[in-house]
């Protein structure tokens, strides 16, 4: 009696590894990217980038980023934009029975038949055709949203001031020369520059440091001539200026800070230092030789043409 009892025993335990080996593979089948008992892993993340545009009197708000685990949907995406940029980003949605979530509303301006937001994907240019529950978030991936009037009719091909992903940069201000033991200098800041579908330069740098670090740089901008007058409190005076370079060359840039386009991973530095000719603050805006030149030669046309009329 006892041996049968044992071979019964026997007969269950095997019959129950098998099972489990069984539902093991099935559970391998269903989900083989996971491994049931390795524990806690490290999260793998991706950046992407958001845009919201087409708002009447409200500037669009380009390039975004925010990071994310792999395979995180859009949605999610958005929950985590939210998080990160906190009241610049809000948004509410509501739950589809077959197509998930629709989203209602970006910063408190609301879908109102005609007027509804649009997802666009960046890579595309062209309105998406899945839903924020179907798309996938890739690495440097790019949406936006565009608010419109559909039943006007809009353009299926963006062509708005939002670009793609935003560049990243950065920023240096040395506190060589400026004889102020107080003054804080700004050592290698990485500063968004937001994607707008121009080309960013040395000044939308510097534009968009004093909005993103508003504590540590405080730059006096001349949005006329595209030029800095004064940073962290210390102005351009007669003989001496603030003048840039590319880190790690002695590469002066442009005094006209639009003409220098900047680039992802590119540095610049802002040193106060003596300067002469056209550098010079007391010359800025003044005509150069070349254009003194230009200037004299019109004279001389007008004073020739002139008798003869």
């Amino acid at each position: 009696m006892m041996g049968l009892i044992q071979l019964y025993t026997k007969m269950v335990v095997v019959f129950a590894l098998i099972f489990a080996d069984t539902l093991a593979h099935i559970i391998d089948d269903l989900c083989p990217s996971a491994d049931m008992t390795s524990g806690k892993e490290d999260v793998q993340l991706v950046t992407s980038h958001l845009s919201v545009h087409g708002v009447e009197n409200v500037l669009p708000m380009c390039g975004m980023q925010y990071m994310v685990p792999v395979k995180a949907t859009l949605y999610q995406g958005m929950l985590a934009a939210s998080q990160q940029e906190g009241s610049n980003f809000m948004f509410t949605s509501s739950v589809q029975p077959t197509c998930g979530h629709k989203i209602e509303s970006i910063n408190n301006v609301y879908s109102n038949d005609p007027f509804d937001w649009v997802l666009f994907d960046y890579t595309t240019k062209m309105p998406s055709k899945e839903g924020v529950d179907l798309i996938e978030i890739t690495s440097e991936s790019a949406y936006l949203w565009q608010y419109v009037n559909t039943s006007a009719g809009y353009d299926l091909n963006y062509t708005g001031p939002c670009g793609g992903p935003s560049t990243i940069a950065l920023l240096t201000v040395s506190s060589e020369n400026t004889n102020d033991a107080s003054f804080e200098q700004v050592c290698s800041r990485p500063i968004l520059i937001q994607a707008t579908g121009t080309t960013p330069t040395a000044f939308t740098l510097l534009h968009d440091a004093n909005d993103q670090l508003p504590i540590h740089v405080k730059a006096v901008l001349d949005m006329q001539m595209n030029t800095v007058t004064e940073i962290n409190g210390v102005p351009n005076v007669k003989g001496k200026a603030w003048t840039g370079y590319y880190a790690g060359s002695k590469m002066m840039i442009p005094n006209n800070l639009a003409m220098t386009n900047v680039s992802n991973g590119d540095h610049v530095v802002f040193r106060y230092e003596e300067v002469d000719g056209e550098k010079d603050p007391v010359n800025v805006g003044a005509p150069s030789a070349g254009q003194h030149i230009i200037l004299l030669y019109a004279v001389m046309l007008l004073t020739t043409v002139m008798p003869l009329i």
